[in-house]
């Protein structure tokens, strides 16, 4: 276990009108829909990490009051070691849009029934 490495990271599920917002990541990147989120870096607590990278994202002011932890993944591969926190957000600010087009092809809501059917395998998971 000395090589093993460890990560921490989180992801927001938003929900509106029965549909839930996913991010379409670009070929390079895994072509597979996601949700907002990302590492929490060495000086944030899970709940600043989240802020963060939902601005960076999509665009969206959330804040801590609004957010609910809903499940925690534990996932190991080899030498690896991620733990993952998910949230709910139950209110926010200002209107999605990517915010990084580098990074994802496309950001909108799709209906539960109708979900994507390349979601990542660790979000199809969760959900």
């Amino acid at each position: 276990m000395a090589n093993t490495l460890f990560s921490l990271k989180v992801r927001l599920l938003l929900e509106k009108d029965g549909s839930i917002l996913l991010l379409q990541q670009k070929t390079s990147k895994g072509g597979n829909f996601t949700l907002p989120g990302g590492a929490v870096e060495y000086s944030e607590n899970p709940m600043e990490a989240l802020i963060r990278e939902v601005w960076e994202e999509i665009g969206l002011r959330i804040q801590p009051e609004d957010l609910e932890l809903f499940h925690t993944l534990h996932k190991r591969k080899r030498n690896e070691r991620r733990i993952t926190l998910y949230f709910k957000c139950l209110r926010w600010k200002g209107e999605v849009r990517n915010r990084e087009r580098n990074k994802f092809l496309a950001v909108a809501w799709h209906p539960w029934l109708f979900l994507p059917h390349r979601l990542s395998p660790t979000v199809s998971h969760v959900l």
